[in-house]
């Protein structure tokens, strides 16, 4: 627990910390037999209520739906989003997984409760991000044409500034 909290976590607590970063990407690995995408203790105990987190949590390509597949976590596709959204997750990309939650929470099977989170979180990040004023984003500050002299100049002071010797 202590490597993970002092090595693996720390960057990303920094960012979240010192940054206002709206949307993180839930991964495919898993740490403890647990999936990362499926973990309450990473996604809300230690994202949201350790880091202060308040965005909303995107899955990775397909990874509610290789909580059945992969990790043998879930048996259907309700199992898989009930999983996921429970812990913290709260937009699905590509699998019809949170597409059952509807008629699971008409038949009472599931707390709407979580939806409205997920919901929450998502609706939060579009009205910090000005989505709703402006929905295409065509008065914001860093709107340049593509190839415009700043833009490049900041690629290039990115690319030195991150470039690893192996």
């Amino acid at each position: 627990l202590r490597d993970l909290h002092e090595v693996y976590l720390k960057p990303f607590e920094m960012v979240i910390r010192n940054t206002s970063v709206l949307a993180v990407m839930s991964t495919y690995n898993s740490w403890n037999r647990i999936p990362n995408s499926a973990s309450h203790y990473l996604l809300t105990e230690v994202l949201r209520n350790q880091f202060g987190f308040k965005g909303y949590v995107y899955s990775d390509w397909g990874v509610v739906a290789m909580l059945k597949s992969f990790h043998k976590t879930a048996g259907d596709d309700f199992e898989a989003a009930r999983q996921a959204l429970e812990a913290g997750l709260d937009v699905e990309a590509s699998s019809p997984c949170f597409e059952t939650l509807a008629k699971q929470v008409k038949n009472g099977n599931f707390d709407i409760r979580y939806i409205n989170q997920a919901v929450k979180c998502v609706l939060r990040a579009k009205f910090e991000s000005g989505l709703f004023e402006d929905p295409f984003q065509e008065k914001a500050s860093y709107h340049l044409p593509l190839r415009a002299k700043e833009s490049i100049q900041l690629s290039r002071q990115i690319a030195d500034e991150s470039t690893v010797l192996l």
